[in-house]
């Protein structure tokens, strides 16, 4: 009668404690089981073409972000406007502004008609910071001898007609030509004139780069 009171007091304390501490285990287990599987799935935030893909069925992904398994090109909402970026000197900060005629000729565009290898564009947001001007925290010293190569001012161009964004090609290498046109009297029509050579200049550039097949280099302000 002993033994079977201490087996009885016995399979209580496995009721009360035991078990319970095995469910919850158990429950943990297979969280983190959903956790895992859940990880075997790859879901994009948006629309786009996956290319790149350095997988196969059954290959383990690395979780470095310094070797992904594949890239996605996302695509560009309908009402996004397209967007050309182009460095400048950052003695050019005085002369750009914001609205700025400008022309706009990639390596992709050229074409033997040359039709729609020089496009017009506006100067859309000149951005506030130089990327060599930056500051970012880590674990050593500034050195100011390394900030001797001065940054670029980068700015931001829209196309001037919007029918022209189908025939730009994301990615593509070009050079841009910016006009000043908010000048009056007689040092304006000089700019102008200056302006007149300038875009006479970057259509024979466009024109060599399509006779020489080597693309287009250069460019300025």
């Amino acid at each position: 009668m002993a033994a079977a009171l201490a087996q009885a007091d016995l399979a209580q304390l496995d009721i009360s404690q035991a078990i319970p501490a095995q469910r919850t285990a158990a429950e943990a287990a297979l969280e983190s089981t959903k956790v895992a599987l859940d990880q075997t799935e790859v879901w994009s935030f948006t629309n786009g073409v996956v290319t790149q893909m350095a997988m196969s069925v059954g290959s383990p992904a690395s979780k470095l972000i310094l070797s992904p398994a594949m890239v996605i090109i996302p695509d560009r909402p309908q009402d996004l406007p397209l967007r050309v970026t182009a460095g400048f000197s950052q003695v050019a900060r005085a002369t750009l502004y914001e609205g700025m005629p400008a022309e706009i000729a990639c390596d992709t565009n050229v074409k033997l008609s040359f039709k729609n290898s020089v496009l017009p564009a506006r100067v859309a947001s000149v951005q506030p910071a130089i990327a060599t001007g930056q500051i970012v925290p880590g674990g050593r010293l500034l050195e100011p001898n390394n900030g001797l190569v001065r940054g670029s001012l980068l700015v931001y161009f829209e196309l001037e007609h919007l029918e022209h964004q189908k025939v730009m090609l994301d990615g593509s290498g070009c050079i841009v030509q910016t006009y000043t046109d908010n000048l009056s009297g007689i040092t304006g029509h000089i700019i102008a004139a200056t302006g007149v050579v300038k875009a006479i200049g970057l259509r024979l550039k466009v024109w060599g780069s399509l006779i020489s097949g080597i693309g287009l280099a250069g460019g300025g302000h």
